[in-house]
């Protein structure tokens, strides 16, 4: 059931619901828990799809984003952990 509505762009009133309760305060922030984690609903962004060449697989990854989450970026490794 949720398949189909979610299919179509929308996300049912439940489950937002539960998301709102759980995971956000009463500003609509998420919860950070105490190891500095937290649920978050993402931004959506774009669909990579390619296929395993050795068994014909279709791979579909989705890339998103949230205020809270690093932007994909390029970091040097320091020497002494190089090794």
């Amino acid at each position: 059931m949720y398949h189909q509505i979610m299919n179509g762009g929308v996300i049912p009133e439940d489950l937002t619901k539960v998301y709102k309760e759980k995971y956000v305060d009463a500003n609509g922030n998420p919860i950070i828990d105490k190891e500095g984690g937290a649920i978050v609903q993402p931004k959506e962004g774009f669909v990579i799809k390619t296929k395993d060449l050795n068994s014909g697989v279709k791979i579909f990854i989705n890339i998103t984003s949230h205020d809270l989450i690093e932007p994909i970026g390029e970091k040097s490794i320091p020497a002494s952990e190089a090794a």
